[in-house]
């Protein structure tokens, strides 16, 4: 049994078991792992018992040098040429270690300033992002993308759609081709201030930023996917930011439970 586990793990079989385990260890030592959350400070015996099951996930998911950021909450990744990448809480990041190609995946909501040089690529389920030196915000999951360029030039392609965007512009993907580039009139994005401000944005998207900055569920009992917010409020709380949301939009808020809401067309 153990010869087999060691051959799926590349290790020599006709090494002893210390041999095998010192050698994992050194090659535990030498992988990159940025921690996606704080650890408890508890450590408990099933834990324990489960390093081994780690390890051995550890060295299969990094064994292509692929460094991987979930952001459990707002933050800063540092990329290996000094480009930053702000991430909104749940936003994963993927890029090679090596960084040779400046490549990087991106799901979810994150701002980027990158250092001039090569081409910058940042691939969305929907469509990729390419400059050379800019800042820029994108916004992606498996359905949805919208690119708002902040300075310098931003190339945004989604099928056979390309759309080049310039400081003050955005573009965004509607009915699966993307729009023509539209004036985003906001001064950051809006996970990076305490002022919300959109420009046709998806109503859905507005609604998941209340959800995660004030940590509240919004059920919504009407189609809204065609629906698109412009506007901008202070952040005070959920209630009055959901009521504010609902009057632009012509809707129903309904409170719930503690920290549940329900949005309806009227």
């Amino acid at each position: 049994m153990l010869d087999e586990v060691l051959k799926s793990w590349g290790v020599p079989v006709n090494q002893t078991e210390a041999e095998a385990w010192e050698m994992l260890q050194a090659r535990i030592k030498e992988t990159k792992v940025i921690p996606l959350y704080k650890r408890p400070a508890f450590w408990t015996a099933a834990a324990a018992a489960a390093a081994a099951c780690i390890i051995a996930f550890v060295i299969t998911v990094f064994n292509d040098s692929d460094v991987r950021v979930l952001a459990s909450t707002q933050q800063e990744v540092v990329l290996p040429d000094g480009s930053v990448v702000i991430l909104d809480q749940g936003a994963e990041l993927m890029y090679d270690e090596a960084w040779e190609s400046r490549e990087l995946s991106l799901i979810g909501e994150a701002f980027f300033t990158v250092q001039k040089g090569t081409k910058f690529t940042v691939k969305t389920d929907q469509g990729t992002v390419s400059v050379l030196g800019t800042s820029f915000n994108v916004y992606a999951d498996h359905a949805n993308l919208q690119v708002e360029c902040f300075t310098g030039k931003v190339k945004v392609t989604s099928g056979e759609n390309e759309e080049i965007l310039t400081k003050g512009l955005a573009v965004k993907l509607r009915n699966n081709a993307l729009t023509s580039p539209y004036a985003h009139n906001i001064d950051q994005p809006a996970f990076q201030s305490d002022l919300l401000q959109y420009t046709q944005a998806d109503l859905m998207r507005v609604i998941e930023d209340v959800e995660v900055r004030f940590g509240v569920e919004v059920n919504v009992t009407s189609d809204i996917s065609a629906e698109e917010f412009t506007g901008q409020f202070e952040v005070s709380d959920a209630s009055k930011t959901l009521s504010l949301i609902a009057k632009a939009m012509g809707m129903d808020l309904t409170p719930g439970g503690t920290g549940v809401y329900t949005l309806s067309k009227n």
